[in-house]
């Protein structure tokens, strides 16, 4: 990671080049919300395992705010542009892929992790199909402006 890969990746976020798909942004931010919603369901009546901590109850506004703003800007960053880059320079991008899932699902530090292993995995996907890092921005933006949403309404 070089001054000259950070300014593009900046240029790129930034000053949106590409068009972004819609479409495929619609059915990402779906797939996010109902896997999300379904694992979450299963795991919690089957398995026992207590659904996502309500974070949003027991954080402030600054929390809030970095939640929907530039968390998701830095973890997509991190997790999709670099870590899938450099562990592409040994493994395949599958591969690239499920490593960086698993640390992203482990690092968010809840009980039931799967949710953040799916969201992972989609992220990447958009990532790749779109072939910008814009996409899964916006997804994880979105994504936690529903996650906030649904906890403050409970």
């Amino acid at each position: 990671m070089n001054v000259r890969s950070i300014k593009k990746s900046l240029k790129e976020l930034f000053f949106l080049k590409n068009k972004l798909d819609w479409v495929l942004f619609i059915v990402s931010l779906c797939l996010l919300v109902g896997t999300s919603w379904i694992i979450t369901y299963a795991a919690n009546h089957l398995l026992d395992v207590p659904p996502f901590e309500n974070i949003a109850q027991k954080v402030n506004l600054f929390s809030i705010i970095g939640s929907l703003t530039w968390v998701p800007v830095i973890e997509e960053m991190i997790f999709r542009k670099y870590l899938i880059s450099l562990l592409q320079r040994v493994f395949s991008w599958k591969i690239s892929v499920g490593i960086s899932s698993i640390l992203f699902a482990i690092l968010h530090w809840q009980k039931n992790f799967f949710p953040f292993l799916i969201n992972g995995l989609i992220y990447s996907w958009a990532f790749k199909k779109s072939g910008t890092i814009v996409m899964p921005i916006l997804l994880h933006m979105s994504y936690n402006f529903v996650a906030v949403i649904t906890q403050l309404i409970q």
